[in-house]
């Protein structure tokens, strides 16, 4: 094989090599993670037995992607009614403060906020089996990131 021919070949394999590793180093990069842009806890205080209604506004910049949403809290204490939906009622069980986490991905990148609640002694007319007082859920809206 002429020396020119293995020359021309050589650099035909490299280039080729180098197109395909920035091709599929673009196409990695191409996913942005979502952006929450808002989350609401509200009440952003409440007593035990009482539920707290959380909302989260989440846009992604690839529109093709399917958002899954997971909300958690600090201890674990509380129960949500669907840890996975965009809006979920969480049930005060325990007194103190918590912090709610939500994490919002499309597979990935993933993106998180966080936003506080406290919880105080149960309220007067609150009845966990009943669900919550028709006063609980009056929306106050509050943005973190």
């Amino acid at each position: 094989m002429p020396k020119a021919y293995r020359w021309n070949l050589v650099c035909k394999t490299t280039l080729f090599l180098l197109c395909l590793i920035l091709w599929a180093g673009c196409s990695e990069q191409s996913n942005q993670a979502p952006v929450i842009s808002s989350m609401s806890v509200s009440p952003q205080s409440a007593g035990v037995g009482d539920y707290v209604q959380l909302v989260a506004v989440a846009i992604d910049a690839n529109a093709n992607d399917t958002l899954v949403y997971a909300w958690s809290t600090t201890g674990n204490q509380g129960t949500f009614t669907d840890a996975s939906a965009r809006v979920t009622n969480w049930l005060a069980q325990v007194t103190g403060d918590f912090e709610f986490s939500l994490t919002v991905g499309d597979g990935q990148p993933s993106t998180t906020a966080t936003a506080n609640i406290t919880v105080g002694e149960p309220s007067i007319g609150s009845n966990p089996s009943t669900g919550p007082r028709r006063d609980s859920v009056r929306p106050k809206a509050r943005a973190s990131r």
